[in-house]
């Protein structure tokens, strides 16, 4: 089956993509949201309350919660019953 190319012109801006690239950036997107989880569930079974002062547990956090975000886009650009990505 061909891939199915997406191309939109907003501005001076272009964006050329097929669906497949979008559908394994979700999912790799997910995955890397996933570790992040794994690496701030350690960083809190290992160390308690005080992991919040570590700067490994802040970079979990900013990283997870990012990849948050690129999932929900991600999925409401492949999905058209998704959440709305800024709600």
């Amino acid at each position: 089956m061909a891939a199915q190319m997406m191309t939109i012109q907003l501005t001076s801006h272009t964006y050329d993509r097929c669906w497949d690239e979008i559908q394994n950036e979700y999912l790799e997107a997910i995955d890397r949201r996933d570790e992040w989880k794994v690496a701030l569930d350690k960083l809190n079974r290992l160390h308690g309350k005080k992991a919040i002062l570590m700067p490994e547990f802040r970079e979990a956090v900013r990283n997870y919660n990012a990849l948050r975000g690129v999932v929900k886009t991600l999925k409401w650009v492949l999905n058209s019953n998704a959440e709305h990505p800024l709600d």
